[in-house]
């Protein structure tokens, strides 16, 4: 990680909303967990780190589990979605 990098995420105590920053915190995970292979072990790693930086940030245990499991269920979504070539999950080259 680049030491000039942030250690947190969106603060709890910030200005926005909780459901603005809940969206945003979803949609950060669900990016971590596209841009990992799960073919890698690595993996579990990175997703780890995200909930940890929610956890500098000030969100509770069961703020950061409600993020994570609305994060997986919205990947497993596009993943499913992938497979029955419905959407894809990345652009094509052209």
């Amino acid at each position: 990680m680049n030491p000039m990098a942030n250690k947190g995420v969106i603060y709890r105590d910030s200005a926005l909303s909780m459901k603005t920053k809940v969206q945003i915190l979803i949609a950060g995970s669900v990016r971590v967990m596209r841009n990992i292979s799960p073919l890698l072990t690595q993996r579990r790693k990175h997703v780890q780190h995200f909930i940890d930086k929610m956890q500098n940030s000030g969100y509770n245990i069961k703020e950061r589990k409600q993020i994570y499991v609305k994060a997986k269920l919205k990947y497993d979504k596009m993943v499913s979605e992938d497979k029955n070539e419905r959407t894809p999950m990345y652009r094509h080259k052209e």
